[in-house]
């Protein structure tokens, strides 16, 4: 969902100690338990400020729970769909084939360990082709490969139709226009797969969209060829995993190509955070 930024380092502390507080909490309750949680965390970070992004620190915690390691990322043949093909000498390719309509996905070999600077996790893919659909995001490797991320637990995904799903609870959540900026309009109907959609920004052949995480607050945030968008935060709860059990993952469908990035050198400018 829409987040505001934090306005000072001790607004960051207070919604990070609530998150913790949130961290056993699970998506499997009763919705108007997880709406009581998720306005709780807002009133905690909503301000009168600009849309910038928290501070990228990083907490003992988080240090601990996802240590940062050098090893360079790209797709893993292993745990990838039976028609995707991953092609390129840095195995960062990736064409969808097949002959039926569906989701196939793919997950990178190594999880949200690579800290493109502290404190922060993101990766872009370039959209080579679309066909149909695509989708970026991050999962836990239980996601199954014939789904979308972001339409199935345990998975936060950004498609190219602009609508963003977390956590795939299926019952659509209807949360007040007050929470969000005036550029954002909502989908005209939300998926009974989605629990939140939101019409952020299409994406198409020819662009480059990210994702990213604030790994202290849990923020997810989206980019489009080089720019931030600034109504595209998202507070995700990880349920009863660890950071370090969410991969970088995309889901596509027939004739889709894509080539991904895993750093260093992004369209977006990380700087800029």
């Amino acid at each position: 969902m829409f987040i505001h930024s934090f306005t000072c380092e001790a607004e960051q502390a207070a919604a990070a100690e609530e998150v913790d507080k949130y961290e056993v909490f699970s998506w499997h309750g009763d919705l108007s338990d997880q709406l009581a949680a998720q306005f709780l965390f807002i009133a905690l970070v909503t301000s009168s400020g600009d849309h910038s992004p928290p501070p990228a620190v990083v907490s003992a915690k988080v240090a601990k729970e996802v240590p940062n390691s050098k090893q360079q990322n790209d797709w893993d043949a292993k745990v990838c769909h039976k028609d995707i093909e991953i092609v390129g000498e840095k195995q960062l390719t990736i064409n969808c084939k097949g002959n039926r309509f569906g989701w196939r996905s793919v997950f990178a070999k190594f999880p949200i360990t690579n800290f493109c600077r502290p404190g922060i996790f993101y990766f872009e893919m370039k959209v080579i082709k679309l066909e149909s659909f695509a989708t970026i995001g991050f999962a836990t490797k239980e996601v199954p490969l014939d789904g979308s991320i972001g339409q199935i637990l345990n998975s936060y995904g950004y498609r190219s139709d602009g609508s963003f799903g977390c956590n795939g609870i299926n019952r659509p959540c209807k949360l007040p226009m007050s929470l969000f900026g005036s550029s954002f309009s909502p989908v005209e109907k939300l998926s009974p797969d989605v629990e939140l959609a939101y019409k952020s920004s299409e994406f198409s052949t020819g662009d480059v969209v990210g994702c990213g995480i604030f790994l202290d607050t849990r923020l997810i945030f989206l980019t489009k060829n080089g720019q931030r968008m600034d109504y595209s935060s998202f507070f995700i709860q990880t349920p009863a995993n660890s950071l370090n059990s969410l991969f970088p993952c995309v889901s596509l469908w027939v004739g889709d190509k894509i080539e991904a990035n895993f750093g260093p050198n992004f369209k977006f400018n990380l700087a800029t955070l």
